[in-house]
């Protein structure tokens, strides 16, 4: 059988399979509310419809009022961190929105250093149920400006079907995104766009050395078939069959197996070099509505709403219509009711993770955002094509080429000292950005360029 034909017939099998929350956008429920709270998340919508309705459920029986979350919606984490910091620079006191959620730690250690979060603290009963740290993270700010709500551990997403086919292996390093041999069979979100894409990167860096890290995510970029702006896109991509291997978050590699089974697909936390990662929440400066806001912060904290994350939608206590299928973060309450969920994954019982350095993510969120995008992003199209030719070499021979494809135009060292100051002028800042982009765009084309015309012999 063609190849080509049996992946087309794959994905259409697959497609029948799937179900939310990869093809549909659940929408929240239309209400007319006596109170409205403001926040905004790169959440996705079935997250919203939950928490929404379970907030309502919560707040109309202790109070018998009427409320609904409006929820602001600008693309991924990093494009809601953008957006945020932006209207803070407009209006330093308030920019209209109660609350931020999800999008990993790194974004709120910047609005926090920015003074962008109103601190809180939730009761002494509630702090004491939520771990302190976990795997070199904090998991709620020191001084109570932001709270994890959830835990999520990092790692690949495989098609197994596919990879049978195409004869690749099951993966279990993200040095297996990196081969020859996958070559545009790999999925992963855009780092520049979305901050969780962003993190996965980051981890890797760490997890290699920045400029062994380099090498595997530029590898790893040229086996990529495109970067999605949502990071929740690259599971359904592996779930069609478009491609084998993809960089995902646990809860959706585990939605996507939860629909199509676990006989289809599969999904590995590369040992010792994933992390685990709360997701918070946090009260912004200056919110319209903060009383309401402190209400919602102590109830997605609550053993109610921590139900919605891992029971089975339909079930006691469970969400009503989407599966969401996270880790809660209060780790007693998953070993209360263990029993009454399907999930088949538990980043509490990690043994080997990586020891991140949480302070490298947050002083070069920015930079490095910039740097992958003039390396990989902007420069895709160029860096695959220099992939191509190298590809084509014997295997003896690539090595240098790869060297030469991979190595950082600067190091790690000279990054956080830009990090740290002329990268904070918008002018050099830009200006760096573009020198950036043109000097990859001709390292690739020069590759290309000497490879076709014989340049390895």
């Amino acid at each position: 059988m063609n190849k080509k034909v049996a992946l087309a017939g794959l994905g259409l099998a697959l497609f029948a399979l799937l179900g939310l929350p990869f093809f549909l956008t659940p929408k929240v429920d239309q209400v007319v509310a006596d109170k409205e709270l403001i926040v905004i998340t790169p959440h996705w919508e079935g997250i919203k419809y939950e928490f929404d309705r379970g907030f309502r459920e919560y707040w109309k029986e202790k109070t018998g009022e009427t409320v609904k979350v409006q929820w602001l919606d600008v693309g991924g984490g990093t494009d809601a961190l953008k957006f945020v910091l932006g209207q803070f620079r407009n209006n330093s006191e308030s920019i209209g929105v109660d609350m931020f959620w999800g999008g990993g730690v790194d974004p709120f250690e910047l609005m926090k250093e920015k003074g962008h979060l109103e601190p809180f603290k939730v009761s002494e009963k509630q702090i004491q149920r939520i771990p302190r740290r976990l795997f070199g993270y904090n998991l709620y700010a020191p001084n109570f400006e932001w709270y994890g709500t959830v835990i999520s551990g990092f790692g690949i997403i495989y098609n197994k079907k596919v990879s049978e086919l195409l004869g690749f292996p099951m993966p279990t390093t993200w040095e297996d995104l990196a081969r020859p041999e996958v070559f545009s069979y790999i999925g992963t979100g855009d780092p520049a766009n979305s901050s969780t894409s962003h993190v996965m990167y980051e981890f890797i860096l760490q997890g290699y050395g920045f400029e062994k890290g380099m090498d595997v995510i530029t590898r790893m970029a040229a086996n990529a078939r495109r970067f999605d702006k949502h990071s929740s896109n690259v599971s359904r991509e592996v779930a069609l069959g478009e491609v084998a291997y993809g960089i995902s978050i646990d809860f959706y590699a585990g939605a996507a197996i939860a629909e199509a089974g676990a006989d289809k697909l599969g999904f590995v936390y590369p040992n010792r070099l994933t992390v685990v990662n709360p997701d918070p929440i946090a009260i912004l400066k200056g919110a319209p509505h903060p009383k309401l806001a402190r209400e919602f912060l102590k109830y997605v904290l609550s053993d109610q709403a921590q139900r919605l994350w891992f029971l089975p939608k339909g079930s006691p206590g469970g969400p009503a219509k989407y599966n969401l299928m996270r880790v809660p973060i209060l780790k007693d309450l998953i070993e209360k009711e263990a029993q009454n969920s399907s999930m088949t994954y538990n980043p509490f019982l990690i043994e080997g993770t990586l020891d991140y350095k949480q302070d490298f993510g947050s002083k070069r969120w920015t930079i490095l955002n910039d740097f992958l995008r003039a390396a990989l992003i902007d420069t895709h199209q160029d860096l695959v094509d220099a992939w191509k030719a190298i590809r084509k070499l014997p295997e003896k021979q690539r090595e240098p080429w790869i060297e030469r494809m991979t190595h950082p135009l600067v190091t790690e060292k000279e990054m956080f000292e830009l990090a740290e100051g002329s990268w904070k002028n918008a002018e050099y800042r830009n200006n760096t950005r573009t020198e950036w982009t043109k000097a990859y765009r001709k390292r690739y084309q020069k590759i290309e360029d000497e490879l076709n015309r014989g340049g390895h012999k």
